[in-house]
């Protein structure tokens, strides 16, 4: 043979081992992946696909015809939330996440959501705000409510879809999509931090401050103010709690440093994603290690920011006798599982629902108003572009932690009355608790 005959005949012989060892084999996995989703297309089109009910047997949901969607019952509280799956539009919330169970295999899907607990919490709410029900010990989701600037109706899903695009973040699930700084409602945890610094170390924490003028944080430009510019002279840490002084925790995270706080949001989750049953949780933490990033994130502000739903559950844990913190979930096939088996001591537990307490009677969250003794946290953060984010978290040892969230707010002070109809609705609802 001639060279040329050679080469071709080396490069016909290398081209065919490049196709067999490395072009075949993407080429046969495409194939198989598509003949897979053909497969599931075919056996969808000939299913009925199964429903949504909640935790009491009411159906969220009703499907008749193979290969159809079926009608959500309850659109206006529980479309973004369940969702859709459609062939030309994709699939989005529950409908995705449990996309095999219903339209597979047919089979309904049982949440722990109570739909009249869920259509309440809705009624409560302005635009851009969510409400959540969380049960403590468990960690089962009562209310997941999201209200958005644009209206959105799964069943007429072109039309919603359309109005939707003008307007971003519109479909947004905002108890679990939306991480937005913490505010006040942070300073327990900081709280929290610096008491379990004082027990193993005691001494190395003092509790009063003299708030008469701004801090300047240590080595740095940065000055710290309260809320208005106010000063109220000597606190000690109830005070400073129910006035919520930005100085005072600032001065306090600086005497603990940030490993304690650090340790604290690690072993609750913050910081890293956290997956649920049907979404996965993100929050985001700034370098501790930096003064002026520890001294914002004591009060709520600089990186830190974190979901409505695990600000909730983090929450929940300070209800709990031994403290846990449960991981939320939404499908009441999944077992109840532990995110940190004790948020903190004993003595510090006792002194943080103490500080919570006197909270909630300052906000008017009495037992007289809402038919329990309920302790709170208000905040008000500062987030970009001149926007408040409002936020209000209550808690009781009967069982339930509260959250509402007002992305667009203008004063924590706008949350009380709707906390205390949420309140009284759900003791209603379950006079003996959960």
């Amino acid at each position: 043979l001639c060279q040329v005959c050679m080469g071709a005949g080396t490069l016909l012989l290398c081209g065919a081992l490049v196709y067999k060892s490395v072009l075949a084999p993407v080429v046969d996995a495409e194939a198989a992946a598509m003949l897979h989703d053909l497969k599931q297309q075919k056996q969808q089109a000939q299913t009925i696909p199964g429903n949504f009910y909640d935790r009491n047997g009411i159906p969220l949901t009703q499907s008749h015809l193979e290969g159809e969607e079926g009608t959500l019952l309850y659109p206006e509280t529980t479309s973004l939330l369940i969702g859709y799956n459609n062939q030309r539009f994709g699939a989005s919330g529950l409908r995705k996440t449990c996309a095999d169970t219903l339209y597979l295999r047919g089979e309904d899907v049982s949440l722990t959501l109570d739909i009249h607990l869920q259509e309440y919490a809705y009624s409560l709410l302005p635009e851009d705000a969510c409400a959540i029900v969380l049960e403590n010990t468990t960690g089962a989701i009562l209310a997941l409510a999201s209200k958005s600037t644009v209206p959105f109706d799964a069943n007429h899903l072109e039309e919603s879809l359309a109005a939707a695009n003008l307007e971003d973040g519109s479909l947004l699930v905002r108890g679990i999509s939306e991480q937005d700084p913490p505010g006040s409602t942070m300073k327990i945890l900081t709280t929290t931090a610096a008491l379990e610094a004082e027990r193993k170390s005691p001494g190395s924490i003092t509790f009063l401050y003299d708030d008469n003028t701004p801090l300047v944080v240590p080595g740095r430009t940065m000055t710290i103010h309260n809320f208005d510019n106010e000063n109220w002279g000597q606190l000690d840490l109830e005070t400073a709690f129910t006035r919520s002084s930005n100085t005072y925790f600032a001065n306090l995270v600086l005497q603990s440093g940030p490993d304690p706080l650090a340790d604290l949001l690690e072993r609750v989750g913050w910081g890293s994603p956290l997956p649920l049953d049907f979404c996965t949780l993100k929050s985001n933490i700034g370098d501790l290690s930096r003064p002026e990033e520890l001294v914002q994130t004591s009060f709520g502000q600089g990186e830190v920011t974190i979901t409505p739903l695990q600000l909730a559950a983090t929450y929940a844990a300070y209800w709990n006798s031994d403290g846990a913190m449960m991981i939320p979930h939404l499908l009441s096939d999944t077992q109840p599982q532990v995110l940190c088996e004790a948020i903190a001591s004993t003595s510090t537990l006792k002194t943080a629902r103490s500080l919570l307490t006197a909270a909630a009677q300052k906000y008017g969250l009495t037992e007289e108003t809402t038919r329990v003794t309920v302790g709170a946290k208000s905040g008000t953060a500062q987030c970009s572009g001149d926007r408040l984010h409002t936020w209000l978290v209550a808690g009781c040892d009967e069982g339930y932690t509260f959250l509402l969230s007002f992305s667009n707010g203008t004063s924590s002070a706008e949350l009380y009355e709707p906390m205390k109809e949420l309140i009284s609705y759900t003791k209603a609802l379950y006079p003996d608790g959960i």
